[in-house]
C-alpha cells in the first residue's frame, strides 16, 4: 500500500508556549494507521518536520515527549495509528543505489520501447555499483501479456500516441488517464531481462512489478492506488536507509515516479542525470523541472557533491536509532 503523508510543522504538534528546536531534516516519524477513509488494510504514513528558522539545532525533548505529542496531534485531525516509530536523520547517511528498469525492451538495437541511448547508461551505472552503498537493488517491470498498459489490448489503439482510463479495481471512482505503450517486458522472455552488460552481481535484491495486468505501475514502490506494492520502502527501512539515488529507464517514466515516491517516503533522494535517458527527450527539461518542483527529489550530476561524497567511508554512519 501506498504511503500517505501529513507534512507539518513542529507548532502543530507542541504548544506555542513550549520551546521546541529542530533541524530541516531532523526526523522522520512513521504511523501505522489502521484504516483510511476507503477502509483499505493498513498503511504507514510519515510526518515530516522542518523549522528552518533554527536550521543546525537538535530536537531539545525527549523522544517520549515527541511520541506523546505525536499521538495527541494525530488524534485531533482524526488518524488512530497502531505503532508509532522515530528515526533521526539528522546526521546519518546511508545510501542505496535503485537501478530502475535497465531491461532489453527499453534499449536499442531491439527493444520494442527502446529508449534513445538507453544503454549508455550502463557503463556510469556499473561505476555506481562499486560504490559502498548499503543497499543496491534493480527493478524490472515483469508485465503479464494481457496488461492494461499494452496498446494491443486495447481495440483500435496505437502505442505512443493513444491513452487509456485506468479505474481502481478496488473504488470505481477513482481513475486516471494513462499512455498507451507496444508490448513490452512480457514475463519470461528476452525482452524483460537485465542488460548483459550490466553487472548484476553487484546487486544485493531485484524486484518485479507491474505484475498485476489490471494497473500500471511507473514506480517501483506502488501504482497509483496501492494495489500493487512491491515491498521497497520496507527493504530500504530494514536497511536503515537514509539516502536514495535513483537511475535507469525511462527518465521521464519509472525513473521520476521512483524518485518521488522515494522522497515521499520521507528518504533524501537524488536522481542522477547522466545515469538515465528519457522517452521524450526533448521534453526532459520540463519533466526535470516538475520533479524537482512538485516532489523533494533533486536532479544532480555525477560530478556533484552529492554523489562524490559516496567515495569517502568516513562519511558512512552506523545505522539510526529507532524506538517504538
Amino acid at each position: 500500500m501506498p504511503t500517505r503523508h501529513v507534512v507539518c510543522n513542529m507548532s502543530q504538534i507542541f504548544e506555542s508556549s513550549q520551546t521546541t528546536h529542530v533541524s530541516p531534516t531532523l526526523a522522520v516519524v512513521t504511523v501505522i494507521i489502521s484504516r483510511d477513509r476507503y477502509l483499505s488494510p493498513v498503511r504507514v504514513q510519515c510526518l515530516h518536520w522542518a523549522d528552518e528558522t533554527t536550521a543546525g539545532s537538535t530536537l531539545d525533548c525527549t523522544q517520549a515527549t515527541l511520541r506523546a505529542r505525536t499521538l495527541t496531534f494525530l488524534a485531533r485531525i482524526g488518524q488512530f495509528p497502531r505503532a508509532l516509530y522515530t528515526i533521526n536523520m539528522t546526521n546519518e547517511f546511508r545510501p542505496a543505489l535503485i537501478v530502475v528498469d535497465v531491461q532489453e525492451d527499453f534499449c536499442p538495437p531491439n527493444g520494442s520501447l527502446a529508449v534513445p541511448e538507453g544503454r549508455d547508461i550502463v557503463a556510469p551505472i556499473n561505476k555506481l555499483l562499486d560504490l559502498p552503498f548499503v543497499l543496491k537493488v534493480a527493478t524490472k517491470d515483469w508485465h503479464p501479456q494481457d496488461h492494461i498498459s499494452f496498446a494491443a489490448n486495447h481495440a483500435g489503439k496505437q502505442p505512443f500516441v493513444d491513452f487509456a482510463t485506468i479505474v481502481n479495481p478496488d473504488n470505481a471512482a477513482e481513475s486516471y488517464s494513462s499512455r498507451l505503450w507496444p508490448v513490452h517486458c512480457v514475463q519470461g522472455t528476452p525482452g524483460a531481462e537485465l542488460l548483459p552488460e550490466l553487472e548484476a552481481d553487484k546487486l544485493d535484491e531485484i524486484l518485479e512489478k507491474g505484475t498485476d495486468r489490471r494497473v500500471e505501475m511507473y514506480s517501483p514502490f506502488y501504482d497509483p492506488f496501492g494495489i500493487s506494492d512491491s515491498g521497497l520502502a520496507g527493504l530500504l527501512r530494514a536497511h536503515a536507509v537514509t539516502d536514495v539515488y535513483v537511475v535507469g529507464l525511462a527518465g521521464d517514466y519509472c525513473v521520476k515516479a521512483c524518485a518521488e515516491d522515494a522522497a515521499k517516503e520521507g528518504f533524501r533522494t537524488y536522481l542522477i542525470e547522466e545515469c538515465t535517458r528519457a522517452v521524450d527527450a526533448g521534453a526532459w527539461p520540463l519533466c526535470r523541472k516538475a520533479l524537482e518542483e512538485g516532489s523533494r527529489a533533486r536532479v544532480v550530476s555525477l560530478e556533484g557533491p552529492e554523489v562524490l561524497r559516496l567515495s569517502s567511508p568516513s562519511l558512512m554512519t552506523a545505522a539510526p536509532a529507532q524506538s517504538r
